[in-house]
């Protein structure tokens, strides 16, 4: 189902439901055909309250092989995490980690001021620890690593390696995933995941309800076990001074918690609502709805950029943000929410992340006898 019967900002609801509680669409085997919120569409037609480019009873259609959310696909677990996108950088020539950094770092510089490279600035900014050195070689490749505590030596104990990684772009976060053979996820992919098979509950979060307990305090701060301080929290949101940037990846599930205690989607995906924005393909625009669901083939532009045709492009037309961040508001986490599902953002934000996907390989029936 997609839309909760809630009254989640911009959310889906059937074409012809103009106001009051929205009206879930179930997505079938054929895709949907989107139309304009007007008491005249119809009312089997996907319509937005918002954040989509369609008026009156205007109608549009996705590519043949957008991912809607009805076959089968793979979802990282986690958030792409600080050392994972320092491994990147890491992997890709010094004129590609220019493109992917905040950080003047091209050809010829030798001494950086910033070098904490993807917030831009000289010391740890919300959290945010990947680095460079001060000091570096012209045109080598540089050498990243992770110093959340700040002290000039990469890869310590307390350095948040683990912690979702901020301030990614849309074109990082393509860039990583063509990168690593994988995808986006779409938005419709997004609710089909946190929602799985069961009713649409109104206004819910990814866990399936509408109760949210932020953490407000850190233990083990920046560790690979790093948890928080108040043990009834299951996300990360509302800039609670305590936390005050993205948390590790995974920091509310142990080995027996609950969905809900764990903040879960239905599926075990974990902070689909709050600590790090989802970047995901929109159906609001045109440039979204003609994604058709191509994996990432390990190869970047030489300026790196995703080179995959079919995915919003750098200019970030055709992608959006799900799911809130450790500086949003509850309402932001809502499944259903789409404030700002279509808006269009080139910038690199202190609460912007990632994640990837893959889809499912089709299976041909066997015909005959074995």
């Amino acid at each position: 189902m997609i839309g909760s019967g809630g009254t989640e900002n911009n959310s889906f609801t059937a074409a012809n439901s103009t106001s009051g509680a929205t009206s879930p669409i179930e997505i079938a085997a054929s895709s949907p055909t989107l139309q304009g919120i007007d008491g005249a569409s119809d009312p089997a037609n996907l319509g937005a309250r918002g954040a989509t480019d369609l008026s009156g009873t205007a109608t549009a259609t996705l590519n043949a092989n957008f991912p809607t959310g009805y076959a089968g696909f793979y979802s990282l677990k986690y958030e792409i995490s600080q050392q994972q996108y320092t491994d990147f950088l890491n992997y890709i020539s010094r004129n590609q980690q220019n493109t992917r950094t905040a950080t003047s770092l091209g050809n010829g510089t030798t001494s950086i001021t910033n070098r904490f490279v993807l917030s831009g600035g000289s010391s740890v900014s919300d959290r945010n620890g990947i680095r460079c050195d001060g000091t570096v070689e012209a045109f080598d490749p540089l050498r990243f690593y992770c110093d959340l505590d700040g002290n000039g030596t990469g890869g310590g104990v307390n350095d948040g390696k683990a912690l979702a990684c901020n301030y990614l772009s849309w074109a990082d976060v393509a860039a990583y995933l063509d990168w690593s053979g994988l995808r986006p996820l779409t938005e419709l992919e997004y609710e089909k995941a946190a929602r799985g098979t069961r009713a649409a509950v109104a206004d819910a979060y990814a866990w399936g309800n509408v109760v949210a307990t932020a953490a407000t305090g850190l233990t083990g701060a920046g560790s690979d076990e790093e948890i928080a301080t108040n043990s009834s929290a299951n996300v990360n949101f509302g800039s609670e001074a305590g936390v005050a940037g993205p948390m590790r990846v995974g920091s509310f599930a142990t080995s027996g918690s609950s969905r809900n205690a764990s903040g879960a989607g239905f599926s075990g995906i974990l902070a689909f609502s709050g600590n790090v924005w989802e970047r995901c393909v929109t159906v609001g625009n045109g440039t979204g709805r003609n994604f058709n669901g191509s994996h990432g083939n390990g190869v970047l532009t030489p300026a790196g950029d995703a080179n995959s045709t079919s995915w919003p492009g750098a200019d970030a037309v055709g992608a959006g943000f799900r799911g809130g961040a450790w500086s949003a508001v509850a309402a932001r986490l809502e499944i259903s929410d789409r404030e700002r599902a279509a808006e269009v953002e080139t910038g690199r934000e202190s609460g912007s992340g990632g994640r990837g996907a893959r889809s499912a390989p089709a299976i041909s029936p066997i015909i005959g006898s074995l």
